[in-house]
């Protein structure tokens, strides 16, 4: 599984600029939701495209069930 990655240290990467990658995002002080992460505008939304303040922690969503 993976570890949580604070948001100070490292953002996640895109590959291709038109395809998202999706997380898991912590926001203080107790909240997760999940998300994306732009880097054009350098801001983080949720799924709704909505902004969102403060996420402090990101990690990669786990693999899909087989």
């Amino acid at each position: 599984m993976s570890e949580w990655i604070s948001s100070e240290d490292a953002m996640p990467e895109q590959e291709d600029s038109d395809v998202t990658v999706n997380v898991l995002m912590f926001i203080s002080p107790d909240m997760m939701t999940t998300g994306f992460y732009s880097n054009d505008d350098q801001e983080w939304y949720d799924f709704d495209g909505d902004l969102v303040d403060d996420v402090t922690h990101w990690m990669p969503l786990p693999e899909s069930p087989q």
